[in-house]
């Protein structure tokens, strides 16, 4: 793949003119750093050079190995009857290359339509994902018939109680408020006659659902009509014709006032949603970073048993006492208790691990039985936050699981899967300890879909000392904090300017992004590559550099996530390709397909498990399911790749260049 610079090893080429092109990142030029006569500091170079030489066929063999793979699965998740997973396989098939969709879209589909409501919604949505760039007429007719099934199974039996519960408190005034707030504050202005034409087709699928039907069945005779909306007000009227036809068919106002939001805010892009007062709590905390709970990740055991997978550091659960396989027999709370096993086999999972959530200070009372023990005790847990972990180092040490970062040659390896507002506290908790040894970082940010941006500007601060950092544009623009401080006056920084004073400020440092890597992951990369000279790694990133604001009436009538903002890089680049901008582009490009990537998650996993629990005792090791029909691959080539860089700009900046 990479190897058209083999003929430069054993030429003789000019060491010093070699190191200074290998800073730039031209791969082929790195694969000739191997044949180099090096010694002291730059055997590294040698070392990690080699290493690549060693895994980039590797890499061609999965590429090649990839195809009949991805085919397998497909076929596999079908005769299986995992519509979804068959789906989703299969729009990973087609980025991969393949190119003979249309009759195992079609078998995918037919079976799909068979299926469940919910399922149906979920494949639909898959397959009209698949054909988003090669067919729009596909496109569209899977979309809207995806959006049909979503608002049928909203209301069939097993999903309406909780549909219902979550439509509590929804009135009209929040919704008005709610598009006003839209219609002052959205990244461009809002097109109205599109979002009351949506608003009025998701009132026409509710109509068209059997199941709704059942419940109101007055819904058999309405009609729900969208038209020309020329302002926010127009679009109102056109909401409350929509609430007195739903009247008259018998339906709640929350039930039209929910769904005629959802149809409206889909009009504008993915990521604007509204929130309504009995999911407020739950969805705050998620963009906190945190969740409610005990600090217990469950699994399905032998015989449709409930397990301990693992207690979750620093919770409630991870001082307990419980271990790894324990199996879970009751629960019991204040809303009742219950016998795992009076449980319907299939759902017992999901059943206990939504039952370990509730509210704060609440109590959950666990009996378990261990793996050899014939007699079972009580656990009392006592709910509280959860912390997600967004911020990874190389692998956990054997002895107390904390994350080690630090690799060879003083290089520091750190894993951001999506920003919180605790990612940056979490970078600094990883980093602290070893700030004297780091003489290189590599920041990888594959996969990750953004977040906080806060957070992503504040870890790209660490490596600036001065200047700006990134810089956002839009109709309104949000408050950004005060310009002095209340206290003593002194002016105070800009969010989006670098502060001095951090260790990390003029250490070399390598990005790592593929197609998934979007949204705060982008401002990071293209922050670090145009003010600390950054190197990239891997695919172009998914230009969406879109960014939502989140916010909570003051009478917590309602919440919402909307577009307000589009990122800009220092240079004034807009991160998206919905306003004239785009993603970023790596300066070693390193392409990784399913397969090389299925294999690096399997590492990562193994790498990242716990070692021992909190009384000292070990864990399982970690053998996530290997593909036999899949070749091997050693290291992570992308990781090398940054790597090699980076030694080669230290040792360009050490008195041994």
């Amino acid at each position: 793949m990479f190897l058209a610079a083999a003929a430069l090893l054993g030429c003789g080429p000019d060491p010093e003119a070699l190191r200074a092109q290998a800073a730039t990142g031209d791969l082929s030029v790195l694969e000739a750093l191997a044949g180099l006569p090096l010694t002291g500091d730059q055997s590294g170079m040698v070392e990690r050079a080699q290493q690549l030489r060693r895994v980039l066929p590797e890499l061609d063999a999965l590429t090649q190995a990839e195809g009949p793979m991805l085919s397998r699965a497909v076929d596999e998740a079908l005769a299986a009857g995992d519509l979804v997973g068959a789906a989703s396989r299969l729009s990973i098939a087609v980025e991969a290359g393949r190119t003979d969709i249309a009759p195992v879209a079609a078998a995918i589909e037919s079976a799909a339509r068979q299926a469940d409501a919910s399922v149906e919604h979920q494949v639909l949505a898959a397959l009209a994902d698949v054909w988003s760039e090669r067919s729009a007429a596909q496109h569209h007719r899977l979309e809207n018939d995806a959006i049909q099934a979503a608002v049928t199974a909203r209301y069939s039996d097993g999903y309406r109680s909780g549909v219902r519960a979550g439509q509590v408190g929804i009135t009209r005034a929040a919704a008005e408020s709610l598009l006003r707030l839209l219609d002052r504050e959205y990244v461009v202005e809002v097109d109205w006659t599109t979002a009351t034409q949506q608003a009025a087709s998701r009132l026409g699928a509710l109509g068209r659902s059997a199941s709704a039907r059942t419940t109101w069945p007055g819904l058999a005779d309405a009609v729900f009509t969208g038209g020309p909306s020329q302002s926010v007000d127009e679009a109102l009227a056109r909401l409350d014709m929509a609430l007195r036809v739903g009247k008259e068919a018998g339906v709640p106002d929350e039930v039209v006032l929910d769904e005629w939001v959802t149809g409206a805010l889909a009009s504008l892009d993915p990521w604007t949603q509204a929130v309504w007062p009995a999911e407020i709590a739950a969805w705050s905390a998620g963009h906190e970073g945190v969740r409610l709970g005990v600090g217990l990740v469950l699994e399905e055991g032998p015989e449709g048993t409930v397990v301990i997978d693992h207690p979750i550091p620093d919770t409630p659960a991870w001082a307990s006492g419980v271990h790894q396989g324990d199996r879970v027999v009751s629960m019991t709370d204040a809303t009742g208790s219950a016998q795992i096993a009076d449980w319907p086999a299939g759902e017992r999972l999901g059943l206990a691990t939504a039952a370990l959530q509730g509210p704060a200070d609440t109590a959950i009372r666990l009996e378990i039985q261990p793996p050899d023990a014939t007699e079972t005790r009580s656990v009392h847990l006592i709910r509280g936050p959860v912390v997600q972990e967004t911020v990874e180092g190389w692998s956990r040490s054997a002895d107390d699981n904390r994350w080690v970062s630090l690799r060879s040659h003083g290089v520091a390896y750190v894993r951001i899967p999506r920003f919180k507002p605790t990612t940056e506290a979490a970078f600094d908790t990883l980093m602290e300890p070893i700030l004297d040894q780091v003489r290189g970082v590599v920041i990888d940010l594959r996969g990750n879909p953004g977040g906080d941006v806060n957070s992503a500007v504040q870890i790209a601060d660490r490596f600036v000392a001065d200047g700006w950092l990134a810089d956002l544009s839009g109709r309104v623009l949000p408050e950004t904090g005060p310009d002095h401080d209340p206290v003593t006056g002194a002016a105070l920084a800009e969010w989006n300017q670098a502060i001095p004073g951090h260790a990390l400020e003029g250490v070399p440092v390598a990005i790592l992004v593929d197609d998934q890597t979007a949204s705060a992951a982008e401002v990071l990369a293209g922050s670090l590559a145009e003010r600390a000279d950054a190197v990239v790694v891997g695919q172009p990133t998914w230009g969406k550099g879109l960014a939502q604001a989140l916010r909570v009436d003051e009478k917590g009538d309602y919440a919402v996530q909307f577009t307000n903002v589009v990122w800009t890089l220092p240079s004034g680049r807009r991160l998206s390709h919905r306003m004239s901008g785009g993603g970023i582009e790596p300066d070693v490009v390193l392409p990784l397909g399913p397969a090389s990537r299925f294999q690096l998650q399997r590492d990562r996993t193994v790498r990242g498990a716990l070692r021992v629990h909190a009384d000292g005792t070990p864990m399982r090791a970690r053998q996530p399911g290997a593909r036999s029909d899949l070749p091997p691959l050693s290291d992570d080539p992308a990781v090398l790749a940054a790597e090699l860089v980076l030694l080669a700009r230290m040792l360009a900046e050490s008195d041994e260049y």
